[in-house]
């Protein structure tokens, strides 16, 4: 049984997130998760909060809180050093208790740059998810790239972006649990019930939007069809830009958070699958909810743009601005033929966790990690 002690950059989720999918999902192995004090590692401010004492979550997952995050503010480089003692002796500490003695380090924060080498361990692993640009000093990611044994990156944005620093960098972006959204498009799919008075044609998009998230292509789309209806399954901030601008348009339904197992019966109704902007980091990696709209085979509108959507380009209908954003969904809703439904459905069968982890896989036993 292998150990692997996971520093993850946000809380252990309900729904099944990348850590739980990689390293999570890796067999014979043993999992110690230590996610941040509260929510995540919150730069820039000074959060504190006693730490839980080890849940077991099932047999091969513990998990752990811990003491306090990593500030990064004016005064970082003499504020984090004693956020970070702390938090590598809290660590130390916990794996010592179950007797671990030299455990795989997976993290996927920069901050970790600061306190892994007190851990004792037998091996490092870097998943970088999401981009770090502007939130952390640069020379905390470089250092932890610089003591990993192997860096995986999400999209090939952070690829380029890490490439100068590291000396052993693989791409793993992210993936979909394929088995579960193969229901969107099998015989079972119900019709959740608030969806079922909304009339077709739908576009519908899976995810939260957050306050970067620019929803004005959408409501000017929506005023200008006031046959087709949008909807949007998951939580929409206020602070998202055109927020105030949706209560009063009738077609744009606003559905809230759902449970992950019930996506697949809300995408299984979309005619065109909505994928809008948020900030660069968000952007910088593709959401699973991207590679389940490729299961379906089914039109895709986007408003990111960036090298992570280059492998998609032939079967995607891009945007930028609102005019182009309302002639895309057009054009999608026009699509006909199995050609593109058909190359949708190819890449998203190399798009599966199952793909990614099998990838992971032969990575990590090819540096003798596993």
């Amino acid at each position: 049984m292998v150990q692997i002690v996971s520093i993850p950059n946000y809380r252990w989720q309900q729904f099944p997130s990348r850590l739980r999918r990689l390293p999570g999902s890796l067999e014979q192995v043993e999992l110690m998760v230590f996610e941040p004090a509260i929510g995540r590692f919150d730069w820039g401010e000074r959060k504190w909060r006693h730490p839980r004492e080890g849940r077991r979550l099932d047999k091969r997952v513990t998990l752990f809180t811990l003491p306090c995050s990593v500030s990064v503010a004016e005064d970082y480089e003499t504020r984090a050093p004693g956020e970070c003692k702390r938090i590598g002796s809290f660590i130390r500490s916990a794996i010592a208790q179950y007797g671990w003695e030299e455990p795989l380090l997976w993290c996927s924060s920069p901050a970790c740059a600061g306190f892994y080498q007190d851990i004792p361990h037998s091996g490092l692993v870097y998943d970088c998810d999401r981009s770090w640009d502007g939130l952390v000093p640069d020379e905390w990611e470089a250092a932890l790239c610089d003591g990993a044994d192997v860096v995986f990156a999400a999209s090939p944005l952070l690829e380029e972006q890490l490439s100068p620093v590291c000396h052993n960098l693989a791409l793993v972006p992210n993936g979909f649990d394929d088995s579960l959204f193969a229901q969107s498009g099998g015989d079972g799919l119900r019709t959740p019930h608030d969806l079922a008075a909304i009339p077709h044609p739908i576009l519908g998009m899976l995810g939260s939007c957050g306050r970067e998230t620019n929803l004005a292509p959408l409501i000017y789309a929506a005023k200008a069809q006031p046959d087709w209806s949008f909807v949007l399954v998951g939580g929409v901030s206020r602070y998202a830009r055109g927020y105030d601008a949706l209560a009063p348009l009738p077609n744009v339904h606003v559905l809230g958070e759902k449970s992950y197992v019930s996506l697949p019966h809300y995408l299984g109704h979309f005619d065109v699958c909505l994928s809008l902007s948020g900030s660069e980091a968000e952007e910088s990696v593709l959401p699973e909810a991207f590679y389940a709209y490729l299961q379906t085979g089914r039109p895709i509108v986007t408003l990111t743009a960036g090298p992570e959507l280059d492998q998609y380009a032939d079967v995607v209908y891009p945007a930028h601005f609102d005019i182009e954003f309302l002639d895309a969904c057009r054009r999608a809703l026009a699509e006909t033929g199995e050609t593109l439904p058909r190359t949708r459905r190819d890449y998203a069968r190399e798009a599966s966790w199952s793909e990614r982890l099998a990838q992971c896989h032969r990575i990590l036993h090819g540096t003798a990690l596993l």
